[in-house]
């Protein structure tokens, strides 16, 4: 290298320039500057005062200060120690406050917690009892009604044998010789069809609803709940061995001419009738939760395990299965065309064509698709005439495929053919002296059919009169019963109705809600 000042050639050392000596001055400066320069005094300007003299740097400020300076910049420090204090001591007393909020928040989740636990130990308790009382009394009721039938086939024995002994000699009368075997036959029928409620009472226990089930199971029959009369008896003397001939709504009910014929009547549909006091009615399963919006029909498919339910607020007929409950399918939808509803309302299904009819109370017309839902056709359209509709609601089809269907803002019943031909009105009755013609209605508004299984008979609620009307299916008034009021056999607006294999008919009182 050449010298800068002399000029003159200095060959390197073998280290190269890391060889060289140090610069003593450069190294001064370096160790000046590597100094801890918090701890030298410096001449430098205050940053309070603004005096250039020997300062003292504050690591807490990152600020120079005269030694004057200094002591008051240290006094604020102290002040600021004050009120560091203070804040801590008020986040104390806020940790002291939330402390405690949350103790007695958990003081009262507590309290909570064991009242809920009294309250579920007390309806536990209470359903227990509740559940022990409904056993309690289904035993009393099955032991109360055992023995009353006990009592009564050995009374039907001992009569039946009595006579079976000594004959109807000691009675000289013909027809009073047949009323007395009439009778006792009577008597034993009742006794054995009786005999058949004993027993069929059923209790379940479902651990996980903590419920008692208690059903009658009606539908077992014993073989010798069947009686017939004797070969030798002559056709006039024949009793009829079904349990529904004596009742009121059977065929045969509406003949009965003589007083005693009327007396064994009543006592045959009092001992039927136990069978329905006899029932729990308990809710067995609940269908399509959360699918149906206000149900207006339901109706049991006769040619499937299927139950179809009208939801009148979502437009849809939502089917469901009879034995499991699970839901199918649905269809129906809201519009105005065909196949479409506006506010269905009745079903009814006929096994003839296995067809769906349902009723739309503002399309004032029946629609009927098939079995699977497939829209078919659409009957009447809203008038007066024989074949239109205003509002019609219930609808019912009997066994030979006849359409029973309440039009109801028209205060009259009509009834149609398998095809929707229409075919007579029930309830109404044309005034002669009237110029126009018109006719004039029995019903105030009838809301509800039902139609007997042997399509002899046809049930209608006439919700504006409270009344319920019978007729025969050729429209001929038979009775009416009921009337206003809440008693037992009154009504306030019947709104339903259904007549049951055994003729009982069920009507739905929507005023009193029962």
């Amino acid at each position: 290298l050449r010298c800068a000042k002399c000029r003159t050639e200095v060959p390197l050392p073998k280290e190269g320039i890391s060889g060289f000596p140090s610069s003593i001055h450069l190294q001064n400066i370096l160790d000046l500057l590597e100094s801890d320069y918090a701890s030298m005094d410096e001449l430098l300007q205050c940053c309070s005062c603004q005096t250039v003299s020997c300062t003292v740097f504050c690591e807490h400020c990152k600020l120079s200060y005269c030694s004057l300076c200094m002591a008051r910049h240290v006094e604020e420090l102290a002040k600021q120690l004050g009120q560091i204090a203070d804040q801590l001591e008020a986040t104390v007393e806020k940790i002291g406050l939330r402390y405690q909020k949350f103790e007695a928040s958990h003081s009262e989740l507590q309290a909570k917690l064991k009242a809920e636990a009294g309250r579920r130990v007390r309806w536990i308790r209470d359903s227990e009892s509740q559940l022990y009382s409904r056993m309690e009394a289904a035993k009393v009721a099955e032991e109360a009604g055992y023995k009353e039938v006990v009592q009564k086939v050995q009374g039907a024995v001992i009569s039946s044998r009595a006579f079976a002994a000594k004959g109807f000699d000691h009675i000289q009368d013909p027809s009073e010789k047949i009323r007395v075997f009439m009778q006792l036959h009577q008597e034993a029928g009742d006794a054995l069809s009786e005999g058949t409620t004993v027993g069929n009472t059923q209790i379940t226990f479902d651990p996980d609803a903590f419920s008692v089930t208690i059903e009658c199971r009606s539908d077992a029959v014993d073989e010798d709940t069947e009686t017939s009369s004797s070969p030798r008896g002559s056709p006039d003397c024949t009793t009829q061995s079904s349990p529904n001939a004596s009742l009121p709504g059977s065929p045969t009910g509406a003949l009965t001419t003589t007083p005693n014929q009327a007396e064994v009547q009543k006592q045959s549909a009092d001992a039927q009738s136990r069978l329905y006091r006899s029932k729990s009615f308990l809710t067995r399963t609940r269908l399509g939760s959360g699918l149906v919006q206000r149900p207006s029909g339901v109706a049991v498919s006769p040619w499937s395990s299927e139950i179809f339910v009208v939801s009148m607020d979502n437009h849809k007929v939502l089917t469901f299965d009879s034995t499991t409950g699970k839901f199918l399918r649905s269809f129906g939808s809201r519009g105005q065309q065909e196949g479409e509803f506006l506010c269905p309302f009745g079903i009814a299904l006929s096994s003839v064509g296995q067809e769906i009819l349902i009723t739309d109370k503002w399309k004032h017309c029946i629609h009927v698709f098939d079995k699977d839902g497939n829209f078919q056709r659409q009957i009447g359209m809203k008038g007066r005439s024989a074949g239109h509709f205003r509002s019609p609601e219930s609808i019912c089809i009997d066994n030979t495929g006849r359409i029973y269907v309440c039009d109801t803002c028209n205060h009259r019943i009509q009834v149609l053919d398998h095809d929707g031909i229409f075919l007579h009105e029930i309830g109404t009755h044309v005034q002669p002296e009237n110029a126009f013609n018109r006719s004039r209605s029995m019903f105030q508004e009838p809301t509800g059919i039902a139609v007997t299984q042997d399509a002899q008979r046809v049930v209608v609620c006439d919700f504006g009169s409270h009344r319920i009307h019978v007729f025969s299916t050729d429209g001929e008034h038979l009775f009416t019963f009921g009337q206003k009021g809440a008693l037992k056999g009154q009504f306030v607006h019947p709104e339903c109705v259904a007549v049951d294999s055994r003729g009982f008919i069920l009507v739905g009182d929507s005023g009193n809600g029962r």
